[in-house]
């Protein structure tokens, strides 16, 4: 098998690091009209590629870290 199909094999699996609108409140559980506010708001960060919006699986990871109510013991 040559290296470019080993590449492009249908099994290969490609994890994503960037998610869309959509993916990302998947993601957070949320709606995509809250996430736009949080976007807008400056209180979740993004990436621009052109127009499209993305969001960072690992900088959503620690918003959710970041915003995490603590027990009260």
């Amino acid at each position: 098998m040559s290296r470019k199909s080993q590449e492009t094999a249908p099994d290969a699996v490609v994890k994503k690091r960037l998610l869309n609108v959509n993916e990302a409140a998947q993601y957070l559980g949320s709606t995509v009209n809250t996430l736009h506010k949080k976007r807008s708001l400056r209180e979740i960060p993004f990436v621009k590629i052109g127009r499209s919006l993305r969001f960072d699986i690992k900088a959503l990871d620690l918003f959710i870290e970041q915003n995490t109510v603590e027990t009260l013991d």
